[in-house]
């Protein structure tokens, strides 16, 4: 039987993430991530005895649009 994944195609692969690597590469708490995934923000898949892991092309799109753009953030306005 032929492997039904190569058969005449190329299978490319999305690196997984554990949590603690993402949270170390954000440098925020691994609850700051579980959270993220929670809200929708980064796309998770559920493996085995309740484990999560991250797409790295996820999380590189999280970090893309969350990019600073100079001028984006506005200093708020003194009262006189």
């Amino acid at each position: 039987m032929e492997d039904l994944l190569t058969k005449n195609r190329e299978v490319k692969v999305d690196p997984l993430l554990t949590v603690e690597a993402v949270a170390d590469i954000l440098s925020v708490h691994r609850n700051t991530v579980y959270q993220m995934v929670q809200r929708g923000n980064l796309q998770a898949y559920q493996i085995p005895e309740r484990s999560i892991r991250i797409s790295q092309s996820s999380l590189m799109n999280f970090i893309a649009v969350r990019e600073y753009k100079p001028g984006a953030l506005q200093e708020p306005e003194m009262e006189a």
